[in-house]
């Protein structure tokens, strides 16, 4: 059975962003509804400003954009597993660039599924499927996926083919969570969502690149 294994960090509460960045952001970059990443701008390039960040972190969310941003170190050593993801830059509030990271995001994302007592959300604006209270051990589908290694999920959440998790180095950083998901064929939780396909044209972008 294929797996994937989810990146996340426990250092999520030391990321925000500019009150007056997010207040432009909605209904541009950020769905005004959900305030998710809008993919229906892909491939635009999206640049945030940070107020405040970690100076050592694998990657975070900062609080209310639904944008993840990560160390440039570890979008490296992804390497070409990333064709098809937008890089953007992050700015302090001074407006200096903060090299160490970027935004990324995709077209596609996958949907985390959970047992029957699990609820979906829908964005009534640009269509975002996201769960809204799942239960049980949480997995993926293999519908959502193709030959690619590299996914993130509706919040920006990054997911990686176990076998290339395997060969990364995530020693750098403490704060790494890697958690472990199978894929399975079919739901448990009896839901007929909308099908969500994976982009497979590989389209290729505008938006900065490693």
């Amino acid at each position: 059975m294929r797996r994937l294994v989810q990146i996340s960090t426990n250092d999520d509460d030391l990321f925000h962003a500019s009150k007056s960045w997010v207040a432009q952001a909605y209904g541009t970059c950020l769905c005004e509804e959900c305030h998710s990443v809008d993919r229906r701008r892909f491939p635009e390039q999206i640049d945030i400003v940070l107020a405040e960040y970690s100076r050592s972190c694998i990657g975070a969310s900062p609080w209310w954009t639904g944008i993840e941003v990560f160390d440039r170190a570890f979008l490296e050593q992804l390497g070409e597993h990333l064709s098809g993801f937008v890089l953007g830059r992050c700015f302090d509030e001074g407006g200096n660039v903060i090299e160490k990271y970027a935004t990324c995001y995709t077209a596609h994302y996958i949907i985390e599924r959970g047992n029957q007592k699990s609820r979906y959300y829908i964005c009534g604006k640009c269509g975002l499927i996201s769960p809204d209270g799942w239960f049980g051990t949480q997995y993926t589908l293999s519908g959502y996926l193709d030959d690619r290694l590299v996914y993130q999920d509706a919040f920006g959440t990054m997911y990686i083919d176990e076998e290339l998790a395997l060969k990364l180095d995530f020693s750098p950083w403490a704060d790494a969570d890697l958690t472990t998901i199978p894929v399975r064929d079919k739901p448990v939780d009896g839901q007929d969502l909308p099908w969500v396909s994976p982009d497979k044209s590989f389209r290729k972008n505008g938006g900065e690149r490693i």
